[in-house]
């Protein structure tokens, strides 16, 4: 498929990431009803460098796609619709890190539309 996945010069990110949706993400069933920016949960080393020719790219962040498809029914996410706060504070205290926070955010986001994400998965692709 090509791309380009490299480990994150900036190191491991755990903890929690604005997701904005381009118009391509804004069209996709994947993320219907989601609102153009949301709150992700994040634990990863590396980041896509080089997206794969031929994919949409569907969310991005600040460092990099965070969704992308090719064809209709095949994704790749680079955060995580399953994990809630809860599952978030486990993983920050299994490898001994405190979480990343968003500017002025409390401790514990709302992730409703993450979980969107994972209903739209399930019941619509």
């Amino acid at each position: 498929m090509g791309g380009k996945v490299i480990e994150n010069p900036m190191g491991m990110k755990l903890g929690y990431s604005e997701i904005s949706l381009p118009d391509s993400g804004k069209q996709s069933d994947l993320f219907k009803g989601i609102p153009d920016h949301f709150i992700a949960c994040e634990s990863h080393k590396d980041i896509v460098a080089v997206v794969p020719e031929g994919s949409v790219m569907l969310a991005e962040n600040e460092n990099s796609p965070r969704a992308i498809c090719f064809d209709e029914h095949i994704f790749g996410l680079q955060f995580h619709p399953e994990c809630s706060s809860a599952l978030m504070d486990e993983l920050s205290h299994y490898h001994g890190k405190t979480p990343v926070t968003l500017k002025g955010q409390k401790s514990s986001p709302d992730l409703t539309w993450c979980r969107q994400v994972l209903f739209n998965f399930f019941n619509a692709i």
